[in-house]
């Protein structure tokens, strides 16, 4: 398995989401973590769920031909049913494959499920361990790309330690925070899709663009395992 922590340059505080669009974008707090907006996927509209779950296999997947997409996941199967769910994404959309983890932030908030918080950053912080508080299960999602596999879907348990001033962290990291400060753990789990290219002002690749609907239906699938009324 491949390690937590992002690998993608580190953005900037006053860093624009998107370069391409020529519009002035607010600019964010100082603690870079807000609600994601549903406006901010460019989503035209969801498909249902079976088409989803393996885009990469039908002809109306990204790039119009069916490719290879794949995605794993790891560890036991069978997840118990919660009421709060905590999904923290981290990227920016301005840099290409580096805005997967924002895309699904916003399809996912804009499906407005009961129970299921909805974190967009630009990248893990400390602060983003009380952002945990009450939560029953937590999903970090990010994309990588160092990573050999497409797409991957692991639990994640806390690291040993945090990197001192460590300005963006692992979600491992953010988990061991929370340990260190007495709170307490909620089973948590990494969506991390392999991204090809972040460079600022990119847009997102054709294999970034297959990864997105194929971790979408991950994403889909492993909240209808914890959740009610999803499918």
């Amino acid at each position: 398995m491949q390690s937590d922590r992002l690998d993608h340059p580190q953005q900037r505080s006053d860093e624009p989401r998107s370069a391409r669009s020529g519009a002035a974008r607010a600019q964010r707090p100082d603690t870079h973590r807000r609600l994601a907006q549903p406006h901010r996927s460019g989503d035209p509209g969801l498909r249902p769920l079976p088409v989803l779950r393996n885009p990469c296999a039908r002809q109306d997947a990204a790039g119009g031909s069916p490719a290879r997409c794949r995605w794993r996941q790891r560890g036991p199967e069978g997840a118990k049913r919660v009421s709060r769910i905590v999904v923290l994404a981290a990227g920016n959309d301005a840099r290409g494959d580096d805005g997967i983890g924002p895309s699904l932030a916003a399809r996912l908030s804009a499906l407005e499920l009961p129970g299921v918080t909805v974190i967009d950053a630009f990248q893990f912080q400390v602060e983003n361990a009380l952002d945990l508080d009450g939560a029953d299960a937590a999903l970090f999602i990010d994309a990588h790309l160092s990573q050999t596999e497409e797409i991957v879907l692991a639990p994640v348990a806390p690291a040993a330690a945090v990197a001192v001033q460590s300005h963006a962290l692992s979600p491992a990291e953010v988990l061991r925070v929370r340990e260190q400060i007495g709170a307490a753990l909620p089973p948590s789990w990494l969506l991390s899709v392999r991204g090809e290219d972040f460079s600022l002002g990119a847009a997102l690749s054709a294999a970034g663009a297959q990864r997105l609907e194929a971790a979408w239906g991950a994403l889909r699938g492993w909240l209808a395992e914890r959740l009610s009324g999803v499918n």
